[in-house]
């Protein structure tokens, strides 16, 4: 199984820790939140990974080199990583996408269980979730009997938005070739053939769940600890998460 780190985005809301460093690279405690990553997937077994940097993609590069303990890491660079979203950062790497994928944001500070406990899921298409709480933010997912039935990103969330029986996405994906060819890539070629560049890639399995055409299966990892990481009070929650 592949992994695909997605990378390459600026941190604004991080800044001025973001100034000289890409987002992946802040550290939680002392830990670079792109090593923890590379570390749990270590542990996992995990032996090819492909990465998509963009700011400050150099220092990606220099920090992680070609390998990584035993994983081999591929670079796919977007280098309008300032005017795109992470929609046209997958596409930059859809050629990586011709294997059962693990898909991570490279925002998502977790222990290595997460890892094991979606690897070891029997489902081929797999989204990890756990239940909302009022800090978080972002897309969040309605299930039915385990399965994902509604996604609905943060643009499509108003003002008097219910989110009672939501679930929010870890950002951690598991996804079979099989949903790859045959729903995913399309779809994803199709947003971007129409311009779409400036969208999340939750769009594209948005629009896939929406369609009905096939199933994609929900994990909770309430038990396991994980953290999304976007602002300054993100990182101090996350540091008090995982002090030990």
């Amino acid at each position: 199984m592949k992994t695909i780190i997605l990378a390459a985005g600026s941190g604004t809301r991080l800044i001025p820790l973001t100034e000289n460093i890409p987002k992946c690279l802040v550290e939680v405690g002392t830990i670079p939140i792109l090593i923890n990553t590379l570390n749990c997937l270590n542990k996992n077994c995990i032996e090819e990974c492909i990465i998509v940097v963009g700011h400050h993609a150099e220092k990606v590069m220099e920090c992680i080199g070609d390998e990584f303990e035993d994983i081999k890491i591929t670079y796919v660079e977007n280098k309008i990583f300032d005017t795109t979203g992470n929609i046209y950062s997958l596409w930059l790497a859809k050629l990586y996408l011709n294997d059962d994928v693990l898909l991570i944001e490279g925002d998502i500070f977790f222990e290595d269980a997460v890892i094991k406990k979606i690897c070891e899921d029997i489902h081929p298409d797999v989204i990890t979730v756990a239940d909302y709480k009022d800090f978080m933010d972002g897309t969040v997912v309605t299930a039915n009997n385990g399965v994902a039935t509604e996604m609905i990103l943060k643009k499509d969330q108003g003002n008097h938005f219910q989110y009672d029986d939501k679930l929010k996405t870890v950002n951690i994906y598991k996804l079979s070739m099989r949903f790859m060819e045959n729903y995913f890539i399309p779809t994803l070629n199709s947003y971007i053939g129409r311009g779409h560049f400036d969208e999340f890639y939750e769009l594209v399995i948005s629009k896939i769940i929406g369609s009905m055409q096939t199933e994609i299966s929900v994990l909770r990892v309430d038990d396991l600890k994980w953290f999304e990481i976007d602002t300054y009070k993100d990182l101090k929650r996350a540091e008090k998460l995982f002090a030990d």
